[in-house]
């Protein structure tokens, strides 16, 4: 994802909004809560649990998972800022059955990532 970043898509500037975007195009300034792997096993994650998918909530009650490893993500700390914009909303999916795709940026690792807010379509 060279070049490509939620600052970017932000036009620059730290986004005032908190919440999560509810628009296409449109960003929101938030903190990581946690990351996780996709799968709970009940206990401490170590290491190989990320290998069936990784999870990560945000301090704006946002969400994005993966069926992969996202290094991205494993990288990212509770507490590090980032920059959340929405790409696309699933025209299939309704207004409370997720099917959104998120660009998030990292404003200390620099890393960036596109992921959905729900492991299946439309939350199914």
């Amino acid at each position: 994802m060279q070049g490509i970043s939620a600052q970017s898509l932000a036009g620059s500037r730290l986004p005032e909004a908190k919440a999560i975007p509810e628009k296409a195009g449109r960003c929101a300034a938030t903190s990581v809560l946690e990351v996780h792997p996709r799968l709970d096993n009940g206990g401490a994650a170590d290491d190989a649990d990320f290998d069936n998918g990784t999870g990560i909530d945000y301090a704006n009650d946002g969400y994005q998972v993966s069926y992969n490893r996202e290094e991205a993500l494993i990288r990212s700390k509770p507490g590090d800022p980032v920059t959340m914009c929405l790409v696309e909303i699933d025209r299939d999916c309704g207004p409370d059955e997720g099917g959104r795709l998120f660009l998030v940026t990292n404003g200390r690792t620099h890393e960036s990532w596109i992921l959905p807010d729900a492991q299946h379509k439309c939350g199914g």
